[in-house]
């Protein structure tokens, strides 16, 4: 209840996407996990804590017809595999955490919706492009995206200045990147890719 296992993720990306989106005139759905940002107003929000409800609150929402789902949340891959009910003790000199797995969100959204049109992201570290673009081409074809969005945040350029990103978007058909610009710039990139 009082320490948990995160990301450095702040949710901005995510935000600045679907406040754009609702600019150009879409209907968004923005499901919100513990990020930084404000989300914008015109969304139907749906707040979560964790990644089970997150993964849950999916689900839930793809009881309903979309036309594109956006996964572009940092989740967690793992989590304690027991959560403890009250604080642990500072008393021990080592403590030993075992974690599992969590399932992967992207990859139930085409098994509900199978014509929805799905965008991943692929955050890296300290990859050469030749890998990052694989490893985009390998989530792509592992979950049937139709575009992932991949980027390398080892950089120490990204390091110095978290606002602006470059980003490689991957298709079954091309590979196409941005180049560093401020993250508001990359989401309307990013839209018009979606769009074209």
């Amino acid at each position: 209840p009082v320490r948990v296992i995160t990301n450095q993720s702040t949710g901005k990306t995510g935000v600045l996407l679907a406040a754009d989106l609702v600019s150009a005139g879409a209907k968004v759905t923005l499901i919100y996990g513990a990020g930084k940002e404000s989300p914008p107003k015109g969304v139907k929000l749906v707040r979560v804590e964790t990644s089970k409800e997150m993964y849950d609150a999916v689900r839930k929402e793809m009881k309903q017809k979309f036309d594109i789902v956006i996964l572009a949340a940092a989740v967690s891959d793992y989590t304690p595999e027991k959560s403890s009910t009250t604080k642990i003790k500072s008393v021990h000199d080592k403590i030993t955490l075992k974690l599992k797995r969590v399932p992967k969100i992207i990859d139930i959204i085409k098994k509900i919706q199978k014509n929805v049109f799905l965008v991943g992201f692929k955050a890296e570290t300290n990859l050469s492009k030749e890998k990052l673009v694989n490893a985009a081409r390998n989530k792509l074809k592992e979950s049937s995206a139709d575009l992932i969005v991949a980027n390398d945040i080892g950089l120490s350029k990204y390091k110095k200045n978290t606002n602006y990103i470059n980003v490689i978007i991957v298709n079954s058909t091309r590979v196409i990147q941005s180049g560093w610009h401020k993250k508001s710039d990359i989401v309307k990139f990013i839209r018009k890719e979606i769009e074209s």
